[in-house]
């Protein structure tokens, strides 16, 4: 009885430490950017248009089946709205206080300075995957769901990949400062995903709250990043698609 509980406990620690892979994923998006810009000069703007519109779309419906209505369904405080949107304010002031302070870093010259405006904004990113992983592994997201949200941050990652690196090409630096720095913008979301984890994991009566929190993160990045951009009707459609794709999805397999 004892080796088969040892057995059991044992293929339970192979299992999560399989998903916790899955935190890696938003990272291999940004690196998986950075790829293109050692072979070319220029971005495609048409596959850019795609990229934001779709990844846009499977934000949006990743954050509100596998982040808003668990943080819904987790609240055990009445009024049951009052958590879930005291976390999904928060998480919008948040990214408003990174925005406002990363714009000024942003429209420097300087690489560093873009860079560095990047990397802070990518954290809260990665604590979104780091929330649904842990909402995951309690059972309280399914892993549709959860697949679905860092999916579709990687896709979105990849077009950021290509704008963090490409400068660098373009300078004349070399491949291994861009694939370095490419590799950097990736390791910040890989950082904000295992401290989220670990928060939520010991202390997991804070889940509705941080749920909210990162739903609200993630759709203020698709507003003031990724919809911005989808102007084309391409995009647009691609935006749709991807949304009723991770619906369906989440909807047929949780």
């Amino acid at each position: 009885n004892k080796n088969k509980i040892l057995q059991e406990e044992f293929l339970i620690m192979n299992v999560n430490f399989i998903y916790i892979l899955w935190l890696f994923v938003p990272f291999l998006g940004t690196f998986l950017g950075v790829v293109p810009t050692l072979f070319i000069k220029e971005a495609n703007n048409r596959l850019l248009n795609i990229t934001f519109g779709f990844s846009a779309g499977v934000m949006l419906a990743a954050s509100v089946w596998s982040l808003i209505i668990p943080s819904i369904e987790l609240n055990c405080f009445n009024p049951k709205f009052l958590v879930p949107t005291i976390g999904y304010v928060s998480g919008v002031m948040l990214m408003l206080i990174i925005d406002k302070f990363t714009h000024s870093k942003k429209e420097k010259s300087n690489y560093k300075n873009m860079l560095f405006a990047v990397n802070v904004h990518n954290f809260p990113e990665g604590m979104c995957v780091g929330v649904s992983l842990s909402a995951f592994l309690k059972g309280s997201v399914s892993f549709s769901g959860f697949s679905a949200l860092a999916i579709g941050i990687a896709i979105q990652n990849v077009p950021e990949g290509f704008i963090v690196s490409m400068p660098l090409i373009s300078q004349g630096k070399g491949k291994k400062k861009a694939i370095i720095s490419g590799a950097i913008s990736g390791l910040f979301e890989l950082i904000g995903g295992f401290c989220a984890l670990i928060i939520t994991t010991f202390i997991s009566k804070i889940l509705p709250f941080t749920l909210a929190f990162s739903a609200g993160a993630m759709q203020w990045v698709v507003y003031s990043e990724l919809l911005p951009q989808t102007q084309t009707k391409l995009s647009q459609i691609c935006c749709v698609f991807g949304f009723l794709i991770m619906m369906v999805l989440d909807v047929a397999l949780g």
